[in-house]
């Protein structure tokens, strides 16, 4: 069902921009808040804990699909050496930068996540942006893609940024 449209005109005191965008204030605040709270828990860990119990707290958020791949990451056996080897803890916050694409069904949020990680004692803070695209999934929305930023992102047609011939 396409949003309800305006009618009447458009003043700054009477512009609602909900009335225009495929999803409500309530459901754009939920996904909102649903790409940060999973960006930050992504980016929590520790040595000591199961891969699975990792795959737990984020597969609520998740759709089936990227839970299979997050959990096929994350049990990686390289990856488990390493973090072990290496007593790695890493606890990450996140950041909600923008909303970087509106389609019918999905919305796509530029989201920085900001990692404190100790590693052998010493402790370090990274920050990543990334594009999470969080979609309908039946009645629940849900983060259907993850990915760094930057990595789909100025494609032709993009309004972001000026083209090779000097718009």
């Amino acid at each position: 069902m396409p949003p309800p449209g305006i009618d009447d005109a458009v003043t700054a005191d009477n512009f609602d921009i909900y009335r225009l965008l495929p999803f409500p204030k309530r459901d754009f605040a939920a996904a909102a808040a649903l790409a940060q709270r999973f960006t930050a828990a992504y980016g929590t860990y520790r040595y000591d804990e199961d891969p699975q119990a990792y795959i737990d707290r984020l597969a609520p958020m998740v759709t089936e699909e990227l839970r299979i791949q997050l959990a096929r990451s994350a049990s990686a056996p390289g990856l488990i050496e390493e973090r072990r080897a290496e007593q790695v803890v890493a606890h990450s916050t996140a950041t909600l930068d923008s909303v970087y694409d509106i389609q019918a069904n999905s919305l796509i949020f530029l989201v920085t996540g900001n990692q404190e990680i100790t590693r052998s004692g010493s402790t370090t803070r990274e920050s990543k942006q990334f594009a999470v695209t969080i979609a309908r999934d039946g009645s629940a929305l849900r983060v259907y893609a993850f990915e760094p930023a930057g990595a789909d992102q100025g494609q032709a047609g993009d309004t972001g940024a000026p083209d090779d011939e000097g718009d």
